[in-house]
């Protein structure tokens, strides 16, 4: 799977929006599904963007249990890809 720069933007200002934390619910966002979030939930956090947890399934796959927040590196990160110079 490629890395969407769209999705994951999509998905920090989803989870900055978020009035609870931590976000148990699967993230949705119109136009993709949950294993393209899954798998940009788990980059995000691999990057410290965010904080989630995850467990591993028989077959080896990783799934989000839940995200618990942004990091200083998510927020500013969002902030950086909302600023249209960079």
């Amino acid at each position: 799977m490629k890395r969407d720069m769209d999705l994951i933007r999509k998905i920090l200002i989803k989870i900055e929006d978020s009035k609870e934390y931590p976000i148990r619910e699967n993230i949705k966002i119109e136009g993709y599904d949950d294993d393209s979030i899954n798998f940009h939930l788990i980059l995000l956090g691999e990057a410290g963007l965010v904080e989630v947890d995850s467990k591993e399934l028989s077959n080896g796959t990783k799934v989000i249990v839940e995200v618990s927040r942004l990091t200083l590196k998510g927020y500013e990160f969002l902030d950086s890809s909302r600023n249209k110079k960079v």
